[in-house]
């Protein structure tokens, strides 16, 4: 795997270059891409954190937003990741984690508020970052989603996507966006001993649609 970088930018920053090459990578991936779509969905966000190659080509790409919410009678922070992409020639990089790292403890640094993580995952990969780098996230094959946590969550996900969330889905648009069939790289080659696999398959088996897991973690030096 050639080496790769991440550079974290603001939304406001980006030129219509900038974009459109963001959205060519997307259609390489994804099937049903929309360029209205896509530009309305960053007009809602805060950040992009890029990854370039050494050549600093754009190969891969996540939209952050920040914002607050209540949770337990307090003011939290949230950093929700919204459209994500890398190139398969890349697969496997720890850039785009560490570039979140890197958010979250700013943030942290600058506000004592509890702060959390919300991610929606479309695919097992971007599932099984959650225990590699979090002791306790949610939802979770091996404990069960404390009550206020669910409320929490199944209010974010209302206030987002009203239309479209159910019971921790986030269920795709008829012809919504999906994974090409041939990126598609199937999950018996994974999931072999692996309990975090199993427990997005049987929770998210709609995957392939397009459908997404709801997720969730607390970002604090016990947690990570």
């Amino acid at each position: 795997m050639s080496k790769i970088t991440y550079e974290i930018r603001k939304i406001s920053t980006l030129s219509d270059n900038d974009k459109r090459e963001m959205f060519s990578l997307m259609q390489n991936a994804y099937k049903n891409v929309h360029w209205e779509n896509f530009t309305n969905d960053l007009k809602n966000k805060n950040y992009l954190i890029r990854l370039i190659d050494q050549q600093e080509d754009l190969c891969g790409f996540s939209t952050v937003q920040l914002f607050t919410s209540s949770f337990l009678n307090e003011t939290v922070n949230i950093v929700y990741s919204g459209d994500t992409i890398i190139a398969p020639a890349y697969w496997g990089s720890l850039q785009l984690p560490l570039a979140y790292g890197k958010i979250l403890k700013s943030i942290k640094q600058k506000d004592s508020r509890r702060l959390f993580w919300m991610l929606i995952s479309k695919g097992f990969r971007t599932y099984r970052c959650l225990p590699v780098f979090f002791h306790e996230f949610y939802p979770s094959y091996n404990r069960e989603t404390p009550k206020e946590l669910q409320v929490f969550m199944d209010r974010l996900a209302m206030n987002k996507f009203p239309s479209h969330y159910k019971d921790g889905i986030i269920y795709a648009e008829k012809n919504g966006q999906s994974l090409k069939t041939e990126l598609d790289v199937k999950e018996q080659h994974f999931r072999l001993n692996d309990p975090h696999i199993e427990f997005f398959l049987k929770s998210n088996p709609g995957y392939y649609k397009g459908n997404e897991l709801l997720c969730i973690t607390e970002f604090n030096e016990e947690n990570i």
